[in-house]
C-alpha cells in the first residue's frame, strides 16, 4: 500500500502538513501545476519523495477519490529504494525509459480528470475562504 512506504531519514521531510487546510490547497495547487507542466515523469523528477507520499491522501481529502487512485498508481510504479528524482528524470528525458512509458500511460488517464480535479481545488479553496470569513465576523 501506498501509505506504507517510508522516507529514509536521508531524504528531506514533507514540505506540507496535511493537518492544515491551507496546506492540503497548496499541495493540490502545486500539484496542478507540475502536472499540467510535464505529467508524473516531471512530478517525480522534482518533487520530494515524501510531498508525493502525501499527493493521495490530499487528493482524497480535496474531494478528487479518482485523482487519487491515479497518482497512487503512479507512485506504485517506482521502488521504495528508488531515487525517485534520477526516475523521475529518466523518464522525462528518455523516449524509451519503461517507467516513463507508464507514466505517460497514467498521464493519459489522469488527463480526463483534470478540470475535476482543479473545480475541486476551487471548491476547496471557496470553503477555506468562507471558514477565514466566518472567523473574521466573529
Amino acid at each position: 500500500m501506498v501509505d506504507e512506504r517510508k522516507v529514509s531519514a536521508e531524504e528531506p521531510a514533507a514540505e506540507f502538513d496535511l493537518s492544515l487546510p491551507d496546506d492540503v490547497l497548496a499541495i493540490a495547487e502545486r500539484f496542478h501545476g507540475e502536472w499540467s507542466n510535464g505529467g508524473f515523469a516531471q512530478l517525480f523528477s522534482n518533487w520530494e519523495k515524501a510531498d508525493i507520499l502525501l499527493l493521495p491522501t490530499a487528493m482524497t481529502m480535496l474531494g478528487a477519490p479518482d485523482v487519487s487512485a491515479i497518482v497512487a498508481a503512479a507512485i506504485g510504479e517506482l521502488h521504495a529504494s528508488t531515487d525517485w528524482r534520477k526516475a523521475g528524470s529518466a523518464a522525462l528525458l528518455s523516449g524509451t525509459d519503461a517507467l516513463g512509458e507508464k507514466l505517460w500511460e497514467l498521464d493519459r488517464l489522469f488527463d480526463p480528470h483534470e478540470a475535476a480535479l482543479w473545480k475541486s481545488i476551487e471548491i476547496y479553496e471557496a470553503a477555506l475562504n468562507a471558514a477565514d470569513d466566518t472567523d473574521e465576523v466573529k
